[in-house]
C-alpha cells in the first residue's frame, strides 16, 4: 500500500510542479513483485515547458482635493460686482492612464433663515482655470472641468481651479446658503 501512495504522490507533484504546457509522454507498465499482489508502476521521466509569470494592471486613479469646503461673506463690493471672491482649489491626479474630472451639483442651494432664497440655481456657482473672466456655469450633470494623462501628481496633473458664486442685490437675501459640489475622477 505504502508504495502506491508515493508513487501517487511522485507522479501527482511531478505533474503539478511542471510547466503549464508540457509534452506528452509514453508510459510502460511494468511489475514490481510476483503474482496478484504485485504492482504495477510507470515510470515518469522529467516533464519540460515554460515557465511564465504575469498580473493583470487594473485602473488605478486618485483624486486629492485641496481645500475641500469653501466658506464666503460677501461684502458690499462683492454684491456690487455680482459675484464672491474667487475661492483656489488644487487637485492632484496621479493615474496609470488618461483621466478627466467632472463637476456637478444638486439643482439648488439649501437656503437656511427667514429670509433666504430657497430656488438659488446651481448655475450661479461659477468655475474657472483662469481667476477672470465670466467662468463656466456648474450644471447638474457632470461636464469635464479638467483632464490629464498618465503619471504622479506632478507638473500637468495639478490642476488649479477658481470657484466663485453669482451674487444679486434682489434675488439673495440675508440667509445661510450651502450647495454640495461633486467632483468625479474617471477614465475617457
Amino acid at each position: 500500500m505504502r508504495a502506491r501512495w508515493l508513487l501517487g504522490f511522485a507522479v501527482l507533484f511531478a505533474c503539478t510542479a511542471g510547466a503549464t504546457s508540457a509534452s506528452a509522454q509514453t508510459c510502460t507498465t511494468e511489475t514490481i513483485g510476483t503474482g496478484s499482489n504485485g504492482l504495477k508502476s510507470c515510470p515518469v521521466g522529467p516533464i519540460t515547458g515554460q515557465n511564465a509569470t504575469g498580473f493583470v494592471a487594473p485602473t488605478l486613479m486618485q483624486l486629492t482635493v485641496s481645500p475641500t469646503a469653501f466658506s464666503v461673506t460677501p461684502t458690499l463690493a462683492n454684491l456690487d460686482d455680482g459675484r464672491t471672491a474667487s475661492q483656489t482649489m488644487t487637485l492632484q491626479v496621479v493615474a496609470n492612464r488618461s483621466w478627466r474630472i467632472e463637476a456637478s451639483g444638486p439643482a439648488t442651494f439649501t437656503g437656511t433663515g427667514s429670509l433666504a432664497r430657497q430656488n438659488k440655481p446651481v448655475s450661479d456657482v461659477r468655475w474657472s482655470t483662469v481667476n477672470s473672466g465670466a467662468g463656466t456655469a456648474l450644471t447638474t450633470s457632470g461636464a469635464t472641468i479638467t483632464s490629464g494623462s498618465t503619471g504622479p501628481a506632478s507638473g500637468s496633473n495639478i490642476k488649479t481651479l477658481y470657484w466663485w458664486t453669482n451674487l444679486s442685490w434682489t434675488a439673495d437675501p440675508p440667509g445661510s446658503y450651502s450647495l454640495a459640489i461633486t467632483l468625479t475622477l474617471t477614465a475617457p
